[in-house]
């Protein structure tokens, strides 16, 4: 989908997170190229496009890879060190370092927030 609306693009971020406004689950893709950046969100039922955003960034983006760690073995170290569900997560470079963010709801409907690095593969509470 991100390779649609910005054809050529790098895709920056990957975000899936359940949105209460449209009560669905949605992914957030950004994806850049040269100084444009886009981010869309797509209805993860449906493959429908719900939002359309661009913006001016920097030229020199750093494309996500989620094959290196995927999102369901980031997940399942986070859970391992924050016991609970996933309720949103996130895969982006952030101080030069590739990770994956998670929100994790724990019993008693509390969030905790964990970052699992994916060179490393280490979970860390943040």
């Amino acid at each position: 989908m991100a390779d649609e609306t910005v054809p050529d693009g790098v895709v920056t971020k990957i975000e899936l997170e359940f949105e209460r406004s449209a009560n669905a689950w949605v992914w957030k893709v950004d994806s850049q190229k040269g100084t444009e950046q886009h981010e869309i969100k797509v209805d993860a039922q449906s493959a429908r496009v719900v939002a359309d955003d661009r913006d001016q960034e920097s030229a020199n983006p750093v494309a996500v890879d989620p094959r290196k760690l995927t999102p369901k073995d980031a997940a399942a170290k986070a859970i391992a060190l924050v016991p609970g569900s996933v309720a949103k997560w996130a895969l982006e470079f952030d101080d030069g370092v590739q990770r994956y963010s998670f929100d994790i709801r724990t019993s008693g409907n509390a969030t905790q927030d964990v970052d699992v690095d994916v060179v490393s593969g280490v979970a860390t509470k943040s």
